[in-house]
C-alpha cells in the first residue's frame, strides 16, 4: 500500500482528523531490522484543509521528475513537500528545467496547481501574518483561502495561457521560455518583464489583448509575493505543445 492510495482513502472518507492527527514515517531498514534515516512528518492544519479538496489533492498526489543524474532521474511526491511546509516552486523550477532540456514532457496541470497553492498560500500568510493562531480562518477550515486557489486555477490557466500567442513557432517559444526561465533562476524580476514585454510588443494581436495585459499587471508587475510562481507559469504555457505540434 502507497502513501499516495493512503492519503487518497482517508479523504474520501472525510477523515479530516485523521489528517491532522497522523504522522507519516519514512525510514531505511538495513541488515538486522536495524533503521536508518528515519523521518516523520506531520500534516499541519492548514495543508490536512488544503488537501481535503479532491481536485487539489489529485493534483498534488503525483511524482514528478525533478532532476537528471547521469542517466536516472529523480522524482519528488508533490503532496509530501506540500505537507512538510516546503514551496514546491523549486521543484517545479527543477522540473521546467528537465522539460527545457528535452528530458522529459511537462507535467502541466500538477505544476500548475503546485504553483498556485504556493501562490495563495503566501498571499494569504502575508495578509494574515498579524493574526492571532486560532483566527476564524483556523476554524472554519481554511474555506476562503481553498475557494481562492480553485479561482485562481480557472482564471490563470486561460488568461496565461494566451501567451502561447506570440509566436506560430515552438522554436521561438522555447527560446522566449528559456531567456525568461534564466532570468527567474536569477530572480531578476527586471529582466523578466524587459524580455516578456518586448516579445509581447513585437505581436499585435497579444500586445492589444487588455485581459493579457491586466493580468501581467496585476500578477507579475504589481506582485511582490509570488510574481516567480506567475512567470513560470508562462514558462510553462510557452513550453506546451500545440495541436498540430
Amino acid at each position: 500500500v502507497t502513501w499516495e492510495a493512503i492519503i487518497d482513502t482517508l479523504t474520501e472518507l472525510k477523515s479530516q482528523w485523521a489528517l491532522e492527527n497522523m504522522y507519516l514515517v519514512s525510514y531505511n531498514l538495513e541488515e538486522n531490522q536495524k533503521l536508518i534515516n528515519v523521518e516523520y512528518i506531520g500534516i499541519p492544519k492548514l495543508q490536512a484543509a488544503v488537501i481535503m479538496d479532491d481536485t487539489i489533492r489529485e493534483n498534488l498526489n503525483k511524482y514528478i521528475p525533478y532532476r537528471k543524474i547521469r542517466d536516472k532521474f529523480k522524482w519528488k511526491w508533490l503532496i509530501e513537500e506540500f505537507i512538510k511546509g516546503n514551496l514546491l516552486y523549486p521543484t517545479i523550477m527543477n522540473h521546467l528545467n528537465l522539460v527545457l532540456n528535452k528530458d522529459k514532457e511537462l507535467s502541466y496541470s500538477s505544476s500548475l496547481y503546485s504553483l498556485l497553492v504556493d501562490s495563495k498560500i503566501l498571499e494569504f500568510k502575508k495578509k494574515n501574518e498579524k493574526s492571532q493562531i486560532f483566527s476564524p480562518h483556523y476554524f472554519d477550515n481554511y474555506k476562503s483561502l481553498i475557494k481562492n486557489i480553485k479561482d485562481e486555477i480557472s482564471f490563470t490557466s486561460f488568461t496565461s495561457g494566451l501567451i502561447k500567442q506570440i509566436s506560430e513557432s515552438a522554436e521561438t517559444r522555447n527560446r522566449i521560455a528559456r531567456e525568461l526561465f534564466e532570468t527567474l533562476k536569477s530572480n531578476n524580476k527586471n529582466m523578466f518583464l524587459n524580455i516578456l514585454l518586448k516579445n509581447i510588443n513585437e505581436n499585435k494581436e497579444l500586445s492589444s489583448n487588455r485581459n493579457f495585459y491586466n493580468w501581467i499587471l496585476e500578477k507579475i508587475i504589481a506582485n511582490d509575493t509570488s510574481f516567480e510562481m506567475y512567470g513560470l507559469i508562462l514558462v510553462m504555457n510557452l513550453l506546451q505543445r500545440g495541436k498540430n505540434e
